[in-house]
């Protein structure tokens, strides 16, 4: 019924010789610090890619304001024209 077959004839290799803690250490630390190393507004690319997030950003704002501004006109327009039909 099972699939699957266990070799247990496997050579043991020796593990100290990937055991190489400084190297680890060095690369935590180097990932660790190179995340706050400058500010973000000194990074040159990082603040090109704050700004242009923050542009994308107010161009999509705008556009929907501009969609929402020519969806309620047709609106006004049709209720300004019934109430001047109206006699008072």
């Amino acid at each position: 019924m099972k699939k699957f077959k266990i070799d247990n004839n496997v050579e043991k290799k020796d593990p100290s010789k990937y055991k190489d803690f400084g190297k680890l250490v060095t690369n935590y630390e180097s990932t660790l610090n190179r995340l706050h190393k400058k500010p973000l507004y000194k990074d040159p690319k990082a603040f090109l890619f704050l700004v242009m997030i923050i542009l994308v950003a107010y161009l999509v704002f705008e556009a929907a304001e501009e969609d929402r501004q020519n969806d309620v006109s047709p609106e006004i327009q049709q209720m300004d024209s019934v109430s001047t039909d109206m006699p008072k």
